[in-house]
Parts: structure tokens; C-alpha cells; sequence
């Protein structure tokens, strides 16, 4: 078995609670990006499995730095990589993981788009608006307050994370 690390970035907390069930479910170490200060904390590790949520439409700033900062150490590494995004009525967009994929040379093993969390009052002005017109003019549909993060759901993504590990 590859010796693997959970990075994640957040911004309101879905993302991280993915990273901790799913390292507890594999037995591995998780971290949050902002913590990694030196090339040298990624060396041990043989895969990455990254995780980011999806905010504006497009992976959250400070993965893309993230990311762009420690591109040479990322690459030669196995990727296994998770988006985490707000669903309307079942829909899933597996582009954002494709998306997210595209910001790195070598290509995943894995990849894997789930659901999160949003509720009106854990979101600024600034993101409320945002998201209101987001599922308004892209969605067709009214923003409001939803929990699908199906945290059991992860067991599975955990078993097919094992097979490849």
C-alpha cells in the first residue's frame, strides 16, 4: 500500500469534514493546505488526494494557489482528487471535477464529485449574493439552505479509494 496524505482546502467547513471521515475511513493523515509550508511535507507521500470546494463556479482560490505554488512537488505523484459543490433536485455536475483535474499535469487515478452543505446563515453577504444569482441565471432554480453532503456515501468512496492505494 502507497503511502498517501488527505489535502484539502475550505471555506466553510464541508470540505475539511469530508477530509477527516475520509482519512479516518482509510487511516491516513489529513491537512489543510494553508498549513503546508515546505515542499518538504509532501516528499513522503506517493499520493495525493486532494479535495476543494467548488465556490464561484470554479475551484476555490486558494487551491489554484495552492496548487500553483507546489506544482513540481504535485507532479510524479498519483492524484486521487474530490470537488465538493451545492446540488439542486439530484443534480451533480461532475464538470467541476474535470475542471478541477485540468489544473494539474499528471492525471488522476480517481476522481470524485460530492455534495455539500450550505445554510443562509453561515454565508456572508458577499457569497449569499453570489449564490443566489448562481442558481437563479445558471440553474434555473432559488437558492436556499441545503445539507446533501450524504456522509455515508464516503464509506464507498473510501473502498474504491482503497483499491487503487
Amino acid at each position: 500500500m502507497t503511502k498517501a496524505l488527505i489535502l484539502f482546502a475550505t471555506k466553510y467547513g464541508n470540505t475539511q469534514e469530508i477530509a477527516e471521515k475520509l482519512a479516518m475511513e482509510l487511516g491516513v493523515q489529513y491537512m489543510n493546505i494553508l498549513n503546508i509550508k515546505d515542499k518538504s511535507e509532501l516528499e513522503p507521500y506517493d499520493t495525493l488526494i486532494i479535495g476543494t470546494p467548488i465556490y464561484n463556479d470554479d475551484i476555490y482560490d486558494d487551491m489554484r494557489y495552492f496548487i500553483n505554488t507546489f506544482k513540481e512537488e504535485i507532479t510524479g505523484k498519483s492524484l486521487i482528487l474530490y470537488t465538493v459543490h451545492g446540488a439542486v433536485k439530484g443534480f451533480l455536475d461532475t464538470n467541476y471535477t474535470n475542471k478541477f483535474a485540468k489544473y494539474f499535469i499528471n492525471e488522476p487515478i480517481l476522481l470524485f464529485g460530492l455534495w455539500g452543505r450550505a445554510t443562509i446563515s453561515m454565508l456572508s453577504e458577499k457569497d449569499l449574493k453570489m449564490l443566489k444569482n448562481f442558481y437563479r441565471f445558471r440553474l434555473g432554480a432559488e437558492f436556499e439552505d441545503f445539507d446533501h453532503t450524504y456522509l455515508n456515501n464516503l464509506e464507498k468512496v473510501a473502498r474504491t479509494i482503497k483499491q487503487v492505494l
